[in-house]
């Protein structure tokens, strides 16, 4: 995907601004000459961090808002449109957790963190996705976790949240990069932020407290990575050995759904391309069977004429018969029985039984 390197003037939403993550990314837009709304429910610490924007120079305007509440989200972008005109990025950062065992767990706020988390990202994105659409132009963040990959105990219903945003998030992608609209996603680790109560730190291991990172680190990452056009950013990158085997299979959804928002030959040739690298795609048992096959025959062709050797490339040479590997078709037929006394016979067999 583009990445986004023009940041002069472009407007931006980070949802949860109000400290941790997504205050540091509004100071660190800001900074970049963005113009940024921010979104949380806490409206003085977002007009503390206007202020604090404002006087460093750059453009800030504060907006409370919860995002489980959709009628407050689309309210909220109106009003970015109505001050700037345009929306060219989206953060989805806005989210919560709890660390308590299922059983323990008040369902009323398990609800509670599905709006937030995952249907608070969803309605921050059908918001902005008309004016991105209209330009078709736009760039959006979700902030994901580790836990939506892997699930982690104490955390149940936070993890089923972000995986519900990691899937959401990778589905729409594909709808949305025809049109000129990107999504990535993020997979935080462990981030210092106020989820980390003094408590959940005494219970965590020594060894967990040293992967930690600051706002700042974290902001620094996820902004490369726009600019540098990435589909997904891990903050911890053995977590990301998965996204390699799932490579193959998203070449194949691309090539088959494409986008029904794309124009009808720009969708063909998508397909098309998408096709092509999927008939390619490489057959790893296949190709180390065909690298097996040929090196035993290089060591054949030294021992044997030539005329042996290519009898062994055509049907019915004891392929069919089901004979086994084509040295010991030889050694059946005596091409390799040579004397002991014979050195070069008795080299060529040990090379054979390798």
């Amino acid at each position: 995907m583009p990445g986004l390197t023009d940041w002069r003037g472009a407007v931006g939403i980070v949802t949860g601004a109000s400290s941790g993550i997504g205050a540091q990314l509004g100071r660190d837009l800001a900074a970049r000459g963005v113009r940024v709304a921010l979104l949380a429910r806490r409206v003085d610490r977002l007009e503390a961090l206007a202020g604090e924007i404002g006087r460093c120079g750059g453009d800030a305007v504060a907006i409370g808002c919860d995002v489980a509440d959709r009628a407050e989200v689309e309210g909220a972008v109106a009003r970015v449109l109505e001050r700037h005109g345009r929306i060219d990025l989206l953060v989805n950062n806005a989210g919560y957790g709890r660390h308590v065992l299922f059983k323990d767990h008040d369902l009323a706020d398990v609800e509670r963190m599905m709006r937030t988390n995952y249907l608070g990202t969803v309605y921050g994105i059908r918001a902005v996705l008309p004016a991105m659409r209209a330009r078709r132009r736009g760039w959006i963040v979700n902030i994901a976790s580790v836990a939506g990959k892997l699930g982690q105990p104490d955390e149940v219903a936070y993890s089923a949240t972000k995986f519900a945003v990691t899937g959401f998030s990778e589905g729409l992608s594909y709808e949305l990069v025809p049109i000129g609209i990107h999504v990535m996603v993020v997979y935080p680790a462990l981030v210092r932020t106020e989820m980390f109560t003094p408590e959940v730190l005494a219970r965590m291991p020594a060894r967990a407290h040293r992967t930690f990172i600051d706002p700042p680190e974290f902001s620094r990452a996820v902004l490369r990575a726009l600019e540098r056009g990435k589909r997904k950013r891990h903050l911890r990158p053995h977590f990301q050995s998965t996204d390699r085997l799932r490579a193959p299979a998203r070449r194949s959804v691309c090539g088959c759904a494409g986008s029904a928002e794309a124009p009808p030959l720009q969708r063909l040739r998508d397909q098309q391309r998408h096709g092509r690298r999927l008939l390619r795609a490489p057959q790893p048992r296949r190709q180390a069977a065909q690298r097996r096959s040929a090196l035993r025959l290089q060591r054949l062709s030294r021992a044997l004429p030539l005329r042996d050797v290519r009898s062994l490339r055509t049907p019915g040479a004891g392929w069919d018969a089901g004979e086994g590997r084509p040295e010991a078709l030889l050694l059946r037929r005596g091409h390799a029985t040579g004397s002991r006394r014979d050195g070069a016979d008795v080299h060529d067999r040990r090379r054979l039984r390798r």
